[in-house]
Parts: structure tokens; sequence; C-alpha cells
């Protein structure tokens, strides 16, 4: 009876299996009562708990998956030839982190691999306050946190043993700063793209009033929203006097008398 490929009636009838269930329900109605080593299985009505995998082993496996490895670290590797071949793409660091996730996939210290995403996204994140990337960067940076977190969390036995509750909070406890952290980049670099990308002011003083602080005939100084102008008038303008801006070039308004 080695090596066969037996159906469940097959392995019924040579008594590989003692009972057939289409639900986990079903099968505990069918051994209720049933003695083992002098105990009897009282099941009948018992209530079933479903445990899921944990985010961190539900990565892992993803991961683990070898097509999904494969084609990480091969796309790793394009990507990192192609980053050194045209610098300033971004390539390079999808490659980098193509080519982790991959060697993590295939078996690599997961450990170690959490550490080298956490480091590495926080470069990076650090890298975009110092480049003009947009937040390309930074969105990189802060996927590779992301991962390097979940990652993170201990789930090897007999070594480390954390039950499931506390690999959620643990896994939360490193997520939730990540986040706050990404939140803020995102906010910081829209303000510094809506101010460069914010069209030019040109003659803002135009129109606006100013006080002469000396007399003009025709130039002096005149105080406009708390600073000092040397200003060149249409005319003669006593001090103290009221003045209309009507243009500036360089350091210098041109104005004209204002209302009495």
């Amino acid at each position: 009876l080695s090596n066969l490929n037996l159906n469940a009636d097959e392995a019924m009838k040579y008594r590989v299996v003692e009972h057939i269930a289409s639900t986990p329900e079903e099968l505990l109605g069918q051994i209720n009562g049933t003695s083992i080593k002098d105990v009897t299985l009282i099941t009948q009505g018992a209530k079933l708990e479903v445990f899921e995998p944990p985010l961190n082993l539900q990565f892992l496996k993803m991961l683990s998956d070898p097509t999904i490895a494969g084609l990480l670290m091969l796309i790793g590797l394009y990507s990192l030839i192609f980053g050194f071949s045209s610098p300033g793409m971004g390539a390079e660091v999808f490659g980098l982190i193509a080519l982790a996730m991959g060697l993590i996939g295939l078996g690599f210290n997961v450990n170690l691999g959490a550490i080298f995403l956490i480091l590495l996204g926080l470069g990076l994140i650090l890298a975009e306050l110092h480049s003009h990337t947009f937040g390309i960067l930074a969105v990189a940076g802060l996927v590779c946190v992301i991962a390097g977190s979940i990652l993170f969390v201990p789930t090897s036995f007999p070594e480390w043993y954390v039950p499931g509750s506390y690999q959620r909070s643990m896994a939360l406890a490193l997520i939730l700063p990540s986040l706050i952290l990404g939140l803020f980049m995102a906010f910081a670099i829209y303000k510094v793209a809506q101010a460069r990308f914010a069209p030019m002011v040109i003659d803002v003083f135009e129109g606006e009033e100013a006080v002469a602080i000396d007399r003009l005939d025709p130039k002096g100084y005149v105080l406009f929203q708390g600073e000092y102008w040397l200003a060149e008038a249409e005319g003669t303008v006593e001090k103290g006097e009221k003045v209309i801006i009507m243009a500036r070039g360089g350091g210098q308004l041109k104005v004209r008398a204002g209302p009495k």
C-alpha cells in the first residue's frame, strides 16, 4: 500500500482515514463521542475559531513564492544595471529594494533583510531633504521602512515565541510612526512644490501707499510695510506725505504724490 494516490473514498476503504466530512462542522458531529486514549471527545455544538496568519507572515508568504522572488531578483539586477548606466533616474534605488525583497523571499535572513530595508528607507528619506526629486525618494524610503517594519516582527520558533496579538501590536507600533512620518513628508513636499510652481508675482507694489520719510526732490526714502525704500518721485514730495507706488525697478520705487 505504499506510494498510492488515493481519493477520499479509497482512503476510507484502506483505513487511511476514519472520517470523511465536507465541512468542519460535519466533522465535529462525526467525531462526537469518540474515545481516544480513555478521553471522550464532546464536539457536538463546539464553537469554531478561525486563525489568520499575521500580516508579516502573509507578506513573507507572498515574497516566498518562487515566481515572485525570481522576478524581484531579475528586476532588481536590471534596474541596477540601468541605474548605473543612466544615473539620476532613481532606478538604483528601486533595484536595491527589489533585490532585498527577492533575497528575503529566497531564504535570506529575514531580520537582516528587514534591518537593511529600514536603514535604506531612513537614508532615502534623509536624502529627499537634500534633493529635488519631488518626493520620489521619500515615497521609496517610506515603502522600505514599512516593509522592513512588517518583516522585522519576530516569528521564528523556537528561538522566538511571540503570541499573535503581541505581533500585531508590535507591527502597529513600528508601522504607525512610519505612516505619520510619511504624511509629514507628503505635506512638506506639497508645500515645496506649491511654492516652486506658484506663478511669479510682478509689480505687487503697484498702487500701494507709502510714507515719505525724506523730502523727495526727486529722490529720497519712503517707508513701505515697515521697510525703508529708496524712491524717485514725479515732482516734489514733502517729508511725512503719502505717496502712491507706481512701479519698482531693482531696489528702487517710482512714486507719485498721494492724496492729501
